[in-house]
């Protein structure tokens, strides 16, 4: 019983250890284990310089109290490239004079960029991805045009429109990937892998 006990105890300090955060945490090269080995995986980034941040200080800490229970809210500084530029790397941003709010889950992504948080803003922002209604952000190339085009060329920026938002069938071909992506109509939100060897043919007969 005893060691029951012990077990529960030592249990319930982890639980608290895990989930014991400050409202927003500073990242620093000392402290990254720690933060990307929290189980709470769902994370708002704040990209900012150090003064930015001192002046929102009290705006976002009320945003992150309302929505402590949801996400982890991380303050990275701009100007420290270790800790910064492998995000905005990620993301293709090449002007870090900016600020930016980044939401983090495991392989899906979202970004905002503005120049000035106001707390209606990003209480709206932070309420969009707790239900999830904001939009995916993509690292896009220009949108190019496909008018009278037989084979439509897509970007990131248009992914959704054409491939997730409509009802027809869609066969995607990606530059030096081994596979073509097949997403049905009424199943677009699991793609099926087809080999570039099959012919038109073989894919219609696969389709039906």
């Amino acid at each position: 019983m005893l060691n029951n006990g012990h077990y529960k105890m030592k249990k319930l300090l982890e639980l608290l250890g895990n989930y014991n955060f400050p409202l927003i945490t500073r990242l620093t090269e000392s402290n990254t284990v720690w933060v990307y080995s929290s189980p709470v995986k769902l994370q708002v980034m704040i990209f900012s310089k150090a003064d930015v941040f001192l002046n929102l200080a009290q705006t976002l800490k009320y945003l992150a109290r309302n929505f402590k229970s949801k996400f982890k809210f991380i303050h990275v500084n701009i100007t420290n490239e270790n800790l910064a530029m492998p995000f905005l790397t990620l993301f293709g941003i090449d002007n870090p004079n900016k600020l930016f709010l980044f939401f983090m889950m495991f392989q899906v992504s979202y970004v905002e960029l503005i120049q000035v948080i106001g707390l209606g803003f990003a209480n709206d922002f932070c309420s969009g991805l707790a239900d999830e209604t904001v939009s995916h952000y993509y690292r896009s190339e220009p949108v190019p045009n496909n008018e009278n085009a037989s084979i439509v060329t897509l970007v990131g920026k248009t992914f959704d429109e054409l491939v997730l938002q409509g009802h027809e069938n869609v066969f995607l071909e990606v530059d030096d990937f081994p596979t073509i992506l097949l997403y049905k109509s009424g199943e677009k939100k699991i793609h099926l892998k087809l080999s570039t060897k099959l012919s038109a043919k073989d894919m219609a007969v696969f389709i039906n």
